[in-house]
């Protein structure tokens, strides 16, 4: 069964990774492919993907790539947190030609990652990846590889993922407060006036200062033209002193639960 251009296949599983390198990783796509939700004809993120026999959730930064329903394919996972021209080398978009449109023109594939790993965790945030939220969230991240997508003007072009005006500006809305808050955390470049051009000599983002512990991209191997590349996000834990004082309030609450039951019991 061929889906629709599974470019809608973006998956981004919020799972916890540690360390930095890559492991070789068998992806299959299963059947239902995600939760539910489709928009502009195409299923959006995030995807019932199983890694080396595992089930989780992916979400798909890769539009243009086709694969169906059971397929398996090997894949190098590479986990990163600091992102920067070392650590992207190897991934599918390792390029800076793909974000024409992002900022004028100005680009780099440090920041096209570091912007889809913020969309990433926004989209597995939500409180039902069944909505159009999702949508908006999975286009904006496929616009960031495949600029052509949305385009200049609503609703976009794409003859596989025609989306309402609507549609259209919520993804708009997503890909530039993403882009904005990306931005405003560049080391080396120049934050607000859309110069990323000290990101090329290696100037990094730091996933932390994004709310992100980690970004984990499956890359399809060999890389061009195999298969479609997933992204994970992890994100921080509650820190002890959190956790502590969510205990605490839970066990007031039983407190006063015990009490307002014990005092209907003697009255």
């Amino acid at each position: 069964m061929r889906m629709w251009k599974p470019r809608t296949l973006f998956a981004a599983g919020l799972m916890v990774c540690c360390g930095t390198g890559s492991l070789a990783q068998t992806l299959t796509l299963l059947n239902p492919p995600n939760t539910g939700y489709t928009e502009g004809g195409v299923y959006t993120s995030p995807y019932n993907i199983s890694v080396n026999g595992t089930p989780t959730q992916l979400i798909c930064d890769d539009f243009t790539t086709d694969i169906s329903i059971g397929e398996s394919w090997l894949t190098s996972a590479t986990t990163i947190t600091d992102i920067n021209s070392t650590t992207v080398e190897g991934l599918k978009f390792d390029s800076a030609t793909y974000n024409g449109n992002i900022l004028g023109g100005a680009g780099d594939v440090v920041q096209d990652y570091a912007i889809a790993a913020v969309l990433a965790g926004e989209l597995l945030a939500l409180p039902s990846s069944d909505s159009a939220d999702a949508g908006a969230l999975s286009f904006a991240i496929w616009d960031v590889f495949d600029d052509t997508l949305l385009g200049s003007s609503s609703p976009g072009s794409d003859p596989y993922a025609a989306l309402t005006g609507p549609q259209w500006s919520a993804a708009m809305t997503d890909l530039s407060n993403a882009i904005t808050e990306v931005d405003s955390v560049i080391t080396g470049g120049m934050a607000g006036s859309g110069d990323v051009s000290g990101l090329v000599s290696g100037g990094s983002v730091n996933l932390a200062s994004l709310g992100i512990s980690s970004l984990t991209a499956y890359t399809p191997t060999p890389n061009a033209g195999v298969a479609q590349e997933f992204l994970q996000v992890s994100m921080p834990e509650p820190s002890y002193p959190a956790l502590l004082a969510i205990d605490f309030l839970a066990v007031l609450g039983l407190i006063a639960f015990l009490r307002r039951r014990s005092d209907r019991i003697l009255s």
